[in-house]
C-alpha cells in the first residue's frame, strides 16, 4: 500500500491562501465593502448579501416585500453595478432569502428569532 494522500499544513496554505486572494472569498468581500454605495441606504438596512456560490449572490432580506422588489425590479441593476465594481461578470444572478423575524415554539409558548435557511 502507498502512503495515504496527506499533505503538510504548511505545504498546502499557500496554495489555498492564493486560492482564497484571487477566488470568490475575494468577490464577496468586496460585495460586502460596497453593498451600501451600490445599493443605497435603504436597500442595505433590509437587504444583506449572506454568500457568493456558482456566480449567485443570495441575499437575506427583512420581507417578501423585499424580495419581490429586489428580484423583480433592481435585480439586473444590482448585479450590473456590482459587477462593474468586482471588474468582472463574477455575478449572473441574485436570489433573496426571507428572514422570518420570529417563530412560536409551542412546546414552550416563547418566541425565538429565526436564522435565514443555510445555503
Amino acid at each position: 500500500m502507498g502512503s495515504p494522500p496527506w499533505q503538510q499544513l504548511r505545504d498546502v496554505m499557500p496554495r489555498v491562501l492564493k486560492n482564497f486572494e484571487t477566488g470568490v472569498g475575494s468577490a464577496f468581500q468586496k460585495v460586502l465593502e460596497n453593498w451600501q454605495t451600490v445599493v443605497g441606504s435603504d436597500v442595505a438596512r433590509h437587504a444583506v448579501p449572506h454568500a457568493l456560490r456558482h456566480k449567485v449572490l443570495f441575499i437575506v432580506v427583512d420581507s417578501s416585500t423585499w424580495a419581490a422588489e429586489l428580484s423583480a425590479f433592481q435585480a439586473e441593476a444590482i448585479i450590473e453595478a456590482l459587477n462593474e465594481v468586482l471588474g468582472s461578470t463574477e455575478i449572473r444572478a441574485l436570489r433573496c432569502l426571507t428572514r422570518r423575524s420570529t417563530r412560536r415554539d409551542d412546546s414552550a409558548g416563547e418566541r425565538h428569532a429565526e436564522e435565514p435557511n443555510q445555503i
